[in-house]
């Protein structure tokens, strides 16, 4: 059996990491919260919070 690869826009990723920082959520709980899985969503904060890896994240915000 395959498995499909889940593409987001970047606009979701951008969405679900300023929820998570926003709301001072654990990944644990912000990827419960948002049906992601913790190892995506934690990538995603990471990035973010190094300001780095994505350009779909605004820095400094």
């Amino acid at each position: 059996m395959s498995r499909k690869t889940q593409r987001y826009s970047k606009e979701f990723k951008a969405e679900a990491v300023r929820t998570v920082l926003e709301n001072q959520l654990s990944i644990s709980e912000g990827a419960s919260r948002l049906s992601l899985p913790e190892g995506t969503l934690g990538q995603w904060v990471t990035a973010a919070r190094k300001g780095t890896r994505y350009s779909w994240f605004p820095h400094g915000g």
